[in-house]
């Protein structure tokens, strides 16, 4: 796969040349601020390799989920405010429009090592709909594409498939970040160093069953917590209380039990939350009617540190309690706390992104495991299908 990408740092760029870069810029605004620019900082690396080489930068990001209207609270203004505190150079806002000479008449005057940034590319309904004409606006801009967005790389709209191939093969590239996400679940997915683990919580299984099945084939202990361990609970038999649970999962958890039994580790004990708001910490098989489970219990953590410490391979997608709630943090704390001694020993450890990343974030293992996607979505379509359309709009065949 990567023998058919150019890689954007391979390439030499000639002063005054235009990239326009799909970054994944969708991060949290509080009171109209930038409140975790963490995605933002790991497209830095790029940018600022085309600015050192005189180059003109167009940012192409989406926020939130305007669905295809103009709406003021998922502008991108602040962003572009926060990336220009960031470069320390001023970043060139855009407002939205859909008039192609109006565009280009603010990239044509623009100067090297000027950055520019569009507005939410999800303001204009075209944009998840693969509108051609669309690609063809915002292609006419530049000389060359970038795509440094691994986050919708999963995703067939118009700024991740559509654009790049209206540039020919030699003028779309990777970024480095995009290379990297790439690198990592390629090697989580060719090694055979064994004993191979995951770690998987969150509340569904509905929309992960293909991908279960393939880690459940592939992996020797896959350890389930958080409410998608509720769910497989219930398809054990157990009264499970108040706790939440996806309800039309069932079924499919059963299947999974009678295929996968000898592989799946359930947690033994959880922490539940009582009707007057104090917690408790009970085996599995007493949760009491009126208590919900919020996360996995001590004697759990136990029963899979052999597990986390003794694997060669590690994936992590789901957090395994309600970890923003301080009452229900420590059993994904301690996941944290085993990965990062996991890496030290010379595990190849892989977060997923999303709410997983946000975990890793809390608990300052970032720089302690192998990788933390950015994406966590597209990482898990990524190990379904070994691709993604982003990466393959890049090919250079």
């Amino acid at each position: 796969m990567l023998d058919k990408i150019k890689a954007l740092q391979d390439h030499f760029v000639v002063r005054g040349d235009k990239y326009i870069m799909r970054v994944d810029f969708n991060v949290p605004l509080k009171d109209g601020q930038v409140s975790d620019d963490t995605r933002i900082r790991k497209s830095l690396p790029a940018i600022e390799y085309l600015l050192e080489r005189e180059a003109i930068v167009i940012l192409l990001s989406h926020l939130g989920r305007p669905k295809g209207k103009v709406k003021p609270e998922f502008s991108l203004r602040p962003v572009a405010s926060h990336l220009s505190s960031l470069i320390q150079r001023e970043v060139f806002f855009i407002p939205f429009t859909e008039d192609k000479e109006i565009l280009r008449g603010y990239v044509k005057e623009a100067l090297p090592r000027t950055v520019i940034m569009l507005e939410n590319v999800r303001f204009y309904p075209g944009e998840t709909q693969g509108d051609e004409s669309l690609a063809d606006m915002w292609a006419s801009l530049s000389d060359f594409y970038v795509n440094e967005a691994f986050g919708v790389s999963h995703r067939k709209h118009t700024s991740v498939y559509h654009l790049p191939l209206k540039f020919p093969p030699d003028k779309r590239f990777a970024g480095p970040l995009l290379l990297k996400e790439i690198q990592a679940g390629r090697r989580l997915l060719e090694e055979t160093s064994r004993p191979y683990v995951v770690i998987t919580g969150g509340a569904k299984i509905s929309d992960k069953v293909k991908l279960l099945k393939k880690l459940l084939n592939e992996a020797d202990r896959v350890l389930i917590g958080g409410a998608m361990a509720t769910c497989f609970l219930k398809a054990q038999g157990l009264n499970v209380g108040k706790s939440y649970y996806e309800q039309d999962a069932v079924e499919i958890a059963e299947q999974l039990l009678k295929e996968y039994e000898s592989k799946i580790s359930l947690p033994i004990d959880v922490v539940v939350l009582l009707p007057n708001n104090t917690t408790a910490t009970v085996k599995v098989n007493e949760i009491p009617p009126e208590g919900a489970a919020m996360d996995v219990g001590p004697e759990t953590i136990a029963n899979w540190e052999p597990e986390i410490l003794n694997a060669a391979r590690i994936f992590w997608n789901g957090p395994v309690g309600v970890f923003e709630q301080e009452p229900f943090a420590k059993g994904t704390q301690s996941i944290c706390s085993l990965l990062a001694s996991a890496h030290q020993r010379g595990t190849f450890v892989l977060v997923g992104g999303g709410d997983t990343a946000a975990a890793a974030n809390k608990f300052n293992i970032t720089d302690k495991v192998s990788h933390v996607s950015t994406g966590g979505g597209a990482m898990l379509k990524f190990l379904e299908a070994g691709t993604l359309p982003g990466i393959e709009a890049l090919y250079m065949e």
